[in-house]
């Protein structure tokens, strides 16, 4: 019996490679978290975008308790199993008639564990819609061979790798999600996503979560770090602080080393690609 999810949401996932919306927080508390990001922008003239981008939940202890969110938690138990832990956390904005993207891509290409079925959430804090450059999927494309992708160099795309799929894809296939603030979507590691740029007046602020099965293997060396949410910690990954207040020393620290170890890991997929 899922947790969370309803069964056919689950069967959705399972089908389509994404499931949406899905109640996540209030749309109160979503608000409070738009509040947060803009207030971090304005105070540190920095794109929350840039520096919340990876690992945001070391940075941030607002940010850590939304990865252990129970609803959250729950909705992603349904799906990856009970033992849980909390690979990353980023943070996207789309601010009014903003031209940035994301590219047509799957996370698969940027993480190095087995097996690739891992589950992105999508925690909307403003609406999300197709005007406002909404996350846009490929259904089904988790179930097909995984995708070449090439390393491309576009402006104003909000992949720091500017990774995307080499050939392009069948846009007569997207489904454009809409999304209340608090809702979110789940995705599946393997489906192939992206974003339009924000031709709306309004801005799309959201949290991106990634997380994977504390059983999945490790294959980088060396091997990254990961937070455990729920259930048992199997010791694949390095294990993580949990920040006691914004950019504390030992939550910055964590922050530097695990972006060391994943761009080591990345560049060890790129050679590889």
């Amino acid at each position: 019996m899922p947790k969370a999810l309803a069964q056919n949401q689950v069967d959705s996932f399972k089908r389509d490679g994404f499931v949406f919306p899905v109640r996540g927080i209030s749309e109160v508390e979503a608000a409070d978290c738009v509040r947060k990001i803009d207030a971090f922008e304005k105070t540190t003239g920095e794109k929350a975008s840039v520096r919340l981008r990876t690992k945001a939940h070391l940075l941030m202890p607002w940010l850590a308790e939304l990865v252990r969110r129970k609803e959250i938690v729950d909705a992603v138990e349904d799906v990856l199993g009970p033992d849980i832990m909390c690979w990353g956390g980023g943070v996207f904005v789309k601010r009014a008639k903003d031209p940035a993207f994301v590219s047509w891509h799957q996370d698969t290409w940027y993480w190095s564990w087995q097996p690739k079925d891992a589950v992105t959430v999508w925690l909307a804090f403003t609406d999300a819609a197709t005007d406002n450059g909404s996350v846009r999927y490929i259904p089904g494309s988790h179930n097909e061979n995984i995708t070449s992708h090439e390393w491309t160099n576009k402006a104003n795309n909000l992949l720091t790798t500017s990774l995307e799929v080499q050939g392009g894809v069948d846009e007569a296939r997207a489904v454009d999600t809409r999304l209340k603030p608090g809702e979110m979507i789940l995705h599946h590691e393997r489906i192939v996503h992206g974003s339009n740029p924000n031709t709306s007046g309004r801005p799309r602020i959201g949290f991106s979560i990634q997380y994977v099965g504390a059983n999945f293997r490790e294959t980088s060396i060396p091997r990254t770090s990961a937070t455990l949410v729920r259930g048992r910690d199997h010791g694949n990954f390095e294990s993580e602080p949990v920040p006691t207040k914004e950019f504390d020393p030992e939550g910055l620290a964590a922050f530097d080393h695990a972006l060391g170890l994943y761009r080591e890991a990345a560049k060890s997929l790129r050679r590889g690609a």
